[in-house]
């Protein structure tokens, strides 16, 4: 796979978490009850870590951009850390939406 798919592939992840997260900010706005502050925190948090993964990932894509062997590993440490951190916010994504 070109260099130019992979990033467009991981940005359209994002992307759609960016939406995810839009929505979630949108229900946690409009909730009424106990849970409220705890989801408010919870988006905040995710919001944060999600800009802080796409500066990260625009970082590495740069630093690795002559260099192949550098190229491979950092794809594989971006779509890792992207599945793990997914992973986590699809657990909150379930709660908050639910």
């Amino acid at each position: 796979m070109e260099r130019h798919q992979i990033k467009s592939r991981v940005d359209a992840k994002l992307d759609a978490w960016k939406r995810d997260l839009d929505a979630m900010r949108v229900e946690v706005d409009t909730s009424e009850g106990d849970e409220k502050a705890v989801y408010r925190e919870q988006v905040a948090a995710l919001e944060k870590q999600h800009e802080e993964f796409r500066t990260k990932a625009a970082q590495a894509w740069e630093s690795a951009v002559d260099d192949d062997e550098k190229w491979d590993s950092v794809v594989e440490d971006v779509e890792q850390s992207l599945d793990e951190w997914t992973k986590g916010a699809a657990r909150t994504r379930d709660d908050v939406l639910k």
